[in-house]
This record gives C-alpha cells, sequence and structure tokens, in this order.
C-alpha cells in the first residue's frame, strides 16, 4: 500500500513527535489530503466522527475519537457539497489501517485513531498575527516566543477561573444535589457553590498567579460581578 510504505519511510527519517507519549508507536507518522466526506456515524452503540479525505490516486477513511466530534459536526453543518470547498486536513500518529477497500476504482485505506492521533484543520492557515509581528520586529524573539510560553495574564487566570467554577456547579447540581434560590433554603445557593468551587481553584493557580504577578485579593474581587452573574 502507498500510504504505508511513505508512513514507514518517515519513520525511519524521522520519529513521530507524538511517539514520545504512546507507549505504542505508530505506523504512519503524517496524513494530508482535502477532505471529501465528514458524518457522525454510530458505531458499537457510540455516535463516533467519520471522516473521509483525498490523499492523491487513494482515500483514507478515518473514525476518530470523539474529541473531533464537534469538528466533524462543524464539516457537516456546511453542506453536501463539503469536497467543493477544498479544506485539508493533516492527520498524525496513526495506527496501521484495520482494513483496505475500493471504490470506484480507488483503494480506500481505513483508519482508527487511538486517543493520541492528532487532527489538524487547514494546518497552513493556522496563524497568530502577533507572532507573525514578532518575526517582523525581530526573528529570535520569533524563535523564543515559539520555544518559551508566556506567563498566563491576569485577564487569561481570571476568566479561567470562572468557567471552572460554573463547569463544577453544573456537574456537582446537575441534578443529584438541590441548588436553592436562597442560601438560607434547602440545599447551597448558586453563589454559595460557585464560590466555593473558585476559591479551590485559585488555590491551585498560585503558580499562575505569582507569574502574572496578581495577589488573590485582586482576582477575587474582579470575578465578583461574574459569579453573581452566573448565579442569577
Amino acid at each position: 500500500m502507498i500510504i504505508n510504505r511513505v508512513g514507514q519511510q518517515e519513520a525511519i527519517e524521522q520519529e513521530c513527535f507524538l511517539c514520545i507519549l504512546d507507549p505504542q508507536p505508530c505506523t504512519l507518522k503524517k496524513l494530508e489530503g482535502y477532505i471529501i466526506d465528514a458524518r457522525v456515524v454510530r458505531s458499537e452503540g457510540e455516535m463516533v466522527p467519520f471522516i473521509t479525505i483525498n490523499v492523491g490516486t487513494e482515500l483514507a477513511a478515518l473514525t476518530l475519537t470523539r474529541y473531533y466530534r464537534s469538528l466533524i459536526q462543524a464539516l457537516v453543518d456546511l453542506g453536501p457539497d463539503l469536497h467543493k470547498r477544498k479544506l485539508k486536513l493533516r492527520v498524525y500518529h496513526l495506527p496501521p489501517a484495520i482494513r483496505t477497500t475500493e471504490n470506484k476504482g480507488r483503494l480506500v485505506h481505513h483508519y482508527r485513531a487511538n486517543a493520541y492521533t492528532l487532527a489538524i484543520l487547514e494546518p497552513d492557515t493556522v496563524l497568530n498575527i502577533t507572532d507573525l509581528s514578532h518575526a517582523e520586529y525581530c526573528s529570535r524573539q520569533y524563535l523564543l516566543h515559539r520555544l518559551v510560553s508566556s506567563p498566563p495574564s491576569a485577564a487569561a487566570i481570571r476568566g479561567n477561573l470562572v468557567h471552572h467554577s460554573f463547569k463544577e456547579l453544573l456537574k456537582e447540581h446537575g441534578g443529584s444535589r438541590p441548588v436553592s434560590d436562597h442560601a438560607d433554603g434547602e440545599g447551597e445557593s448558586p453563589l454559595s457553590a460557585l464560590s466555593h468551587y473558585f476559591e479551590q481553584a485559585l488555590e491551585r493557580s498560585s503558580i499562575d498567579l505569582a507569574h502574572a504577578k496578581v495577589s488573590p485579593d485582586e482576582i477575587r474581587v474582579d470575578v465578583v460581578p461574574h459569579l453573581e452573574s452566573l448565579a442569577t
């Protein structure tokens, strides 16, 4: 099979960067092609994302993990003429093909992604404008920003803490425990619950707060109106 031969050759030339994480080495390091079909199908009692790409003279049909369900659903929502949009998909770290079939004279290699498989839509257009400005100003600065992550900002920390608190509220009180409208009512008030989860997350974010040079009290003051709004 052409795809497997190419994948084996690439594996020899350069180790797959995801094989460092996966105890089971991949067979195909990278696969790339234009999307011709995307759908969510039922497999073994579960709805799983499924996508077919054109890799030249052959096709590749990939069953992705449920992590990509929202991506595939968004592609489905684009309409039936998906192949006309020339959207490119790049997939890294694939196990061996589970089978090969034929469709209208073209071989179709079927793959089932594992938890370490990475799929990227339109990889060549995923650009960061800030990075481009850094590169124009100083190429060394661009490289530094790519290799060393910037510390989180106070706004990013605040947003992450609020989102975490609301997520935990929904998980904990999604029907299993009552949430009353008032603090003295049956169960726990939404604002009290949100504040509880916020304090837990804030305690775990001490390193991020230090990097951002912001105190816990400043964050507490900033999040009060957001928590009250969510509680309402």
